[in-house]
């Protein structure tokens, strides 16, 4: 039967529980991953252009965006456990319906089922983890819940590229969906969690939580480095195969090798903050995504898959950092809900706004320019650096401050 908890324990006496976790997230995220890889051979299939197939990202996002920001409603009546069942089943669903397109209009709408499906989990994801262990030991426990997001990043290129020259697209998202589905069930079963309420937005919450500056800085900072991960992600395929020529099954697996470092770096990222603090980490972070960004955009040949396997090298050392971060914004009673603020906005522009204005740059043949655009709000980021104030950090200036 299901298993109820609220009293944190130590992480390794979890980690069963952290792992299931891990596994839910990392088909939450799949499927929607998965688009990028077969943007190609879905806007062959539906004979659309190269910029109505990048805008299917942004109807993910409009989907992802309004689940999300809804969330609060569903967990405050079904608990953050039984919102993550539901979470599950509605991605399956989304998954097998864009299978099943057969027009751009279905194909649309379902894609936007695929994001609400995936909206609903991080809000009550974030403190399902939160709740499981001692406070002490969050960074390890989210570092685990990392892996999936991670994982999935690098698999599903993979798995296009075996996948795809052999069987059809539609066979392997309806194959995922079914998976996912399966995914579900599991979790309603054995899947240990938080049966805590969440709380819907509302004037008093939302104000509570906008008038934190560390808020918006994690928001912004937020906005950053999903433009450099996963909005990179989204187009990176198409641009290499339509725009510099090289073949699909080359593609998918480099950048599926090039997204293996990110599993790495969730297990780094704490030592590196633990020596060289988190502000100089940011700082590099921007640094390094910015540099390998703009070769992207101007490379050819031998540099360019360099910069394709080096860019996403440090990205993922933000999140971890900033997830963390966003469960200590305001009373423990709104961390579904500053979950619910920031993740929207930063997904909505970087796996939305930034892969549709790539694609529509991409029909002026200009689809380079936009890493180099990137690589400059990259750079331009730096200034938010100074203004990141985690409330751990603040409590620490200040003892008689409640984290």
């Amino acid at each position: 039967m299901p298993i109820s908890t609220d009293s944190p324990q130590p992480w390794k006496s979890q980690l069963p529980a952290l792992v299931f976790l891990a596994v839910v997230v990392f088909f939450g995220v799949f499927p929607r991953l998965l688009l990028a890889p077969l943007l190609v051979e879905i806007g062959a299939d539906l004979a659309i252009t190269t910029g109505q197939a990048t805008r299917l990202f942004l109807f993910v996002s409009v989907g992802y965006t309004l689940s999300m920001l809804l969330s609060g409603f569903v967990s405050q009546r079904l608990g953050h456990r039984r919102t993550l069942v539901v979470s599950a089943i509605a991605t399956g669903t989304g998954a097998l319906a864009v299978s099943l397109a057969a027009s751009l209009a279905t194909m649309q709408a379902a894609t936007v089922l695929l994001g609400a499906g995936a909206g609903l989990y991080a809000p009550s994801g974030i403190p399902t983890v939160v709740s499981l262990v001692t406070r002490e030991e969050r960074g390890k426990a989210l570092a685990i819940h990392e892996l999936g997001p991670n994982t999935a990043v690098m698999a599903a290129p993979l798995v296009a590229a075996a996948f795809v020259p052999s069987i059809s697209w539609r066979l392997v998202l309806g194959g995922t969906g079914l998976i996912c589905l399966a995914n579900a069930a599991a979790f309603a079963r054995y899947g240990k969690g938080t049966d805590a309420t969440g709380e819907p937005p509302s004037l008093s919450n939302v104000a509570t939580l906008l008038s934190d500056g560390t808020f918006w800085v994690v928001a912004a900072l937020l906005t950053v480095a999903v433009s450099a991960a996963v909005g990179v992600y989204a187009i990176l395929p198409s641009f290499l195969i339509a725009e510099r020529g090289l073949e699909a099954g080359f593609v998918n697996t480099l950048i599926g090798i090039s997204r293996t470092s990110g599993i790495a770096m969730v297990f780094l990222t704490g030592v590196l903050v633990d020596r060289i603090g988190v502000k100089r980490m940011l700082r590099i972070v921007c640094l390094v995504a910015g540099a390998f960004t703009l070769l992207l955009g101007v490379a050819r040949g031998g540099l360019l898959v360099a910069a394709v396997l080096l860019q996403p090298l440090l990205v993922p050392a933000f999140f971890p950092t900033a997830l963390s971060a966003i469960a200590q914004v305001g009373p423990p009673r709104l961390r579904n809900l500053a979950v619910a603020l920031a993740i929207p906005a930063a997904n909505f522009v970087g796996t939305g706004v930034f892969p549709s204005f790539a694609g529509l740059l991409a029909e002026h043949d200009r689809f380079a320019l936009a890493f180099v655009i990137l690589a400059g709000v990259l750079f331009a980021s730096l200034v938010l650096v100074p203004r990141f104030q985690p409330q751990a950090s603040r409590g620490a200036a200040r003892p008689n401050a409640r984290g």
